[in-house]
């Protein structure tokens, strides 16, 4: 039987360990990142919006289309109730629209309005001052090269999530999912599409 050399496995498993901390550290910035952004954002949002019901409005202002509210509770990966409340408050603000599903009446179909298509560009221009706030000090021309590099690794995550999370099945849809065509999978923000559209 051949022998392994022990210092040769030695650095193996220590640049494995390396490596390990590495990924470690990358996602703690990105999630320290996104804590402090949300916080600022939340509070520079207009007056009755929630982050959750914001995202939603950017969600269907950057992709379009219909979803069930199962798609939509998938792409977010919370609950379906948690879902369905935020949904219900943007339905009472005349953000979406929900009607029933042509096809099988026991599903509902969520589209964003016009109305709120201008809530979701009225809250961007709103913490704008935010944003050039955070910034303020660093690289505009740095930050727009790491974009491409974290739209990547979001695709590649959300290509990895278990179908089984959060209840998703054949109604499965990433947060990089087209309309409600099947294809769940099938656009991602490499392709021509803008994945962040500015206000019209």
């Amino acid at each position: 039987m051949a022998r392994r050399d022990p210092d040769r496995s030695q650095v193996s498993r220590s640049e494995r360990d390396r490596d390990a901390w590495s990924i470690f550290g990358f996602f703690n910035e990105i999630g320290i990142i996104s804590q402090l952004s949300s916080t600022a954002f939340e509070r520079a949002l207009p007056s009755g919006m929630s982050m959750a019901q914001f995202g939603v409005l950017n969600h269907f202002a950057r992709l379009g289309g219909e979803y069930t509210p199962a798609r939509l509770a998938a792409a977010f990966q919370v609950t379906r109730g948690a879902m369905t409340n935020t949904l219900q408050r943007l339905e009472a603000n005349g953000w979406v629209s929900i009607r029933s599903d042509p096809e099988d009446g026991r599903r509902k179909r969520v589209k964003l309005t016009a109305k709120g298509r201008r809530a979701r560009e009225k809250a961007i221009a709103q913490f704008m001052p935010t944003l050039l706030e955070l910034t303020d000090g660093l690289s505009l021309s740095e930050l727009a090269k790491a974009t491409p590099l974290l739209q990547r690794v979001r695709s590649h995550l959300d290509a990895a999530r278990n179908p089984q999370d959060f209840g998703e099945s054949s109604e499965h849809a990433s947060s990089e999912s087209g309309p409600a065509d099947g294809n769940s999978r099938g656009r991602r923000s490499g392709g021509s599409r803008d994945p962040y559209p500015r206000p019209r």
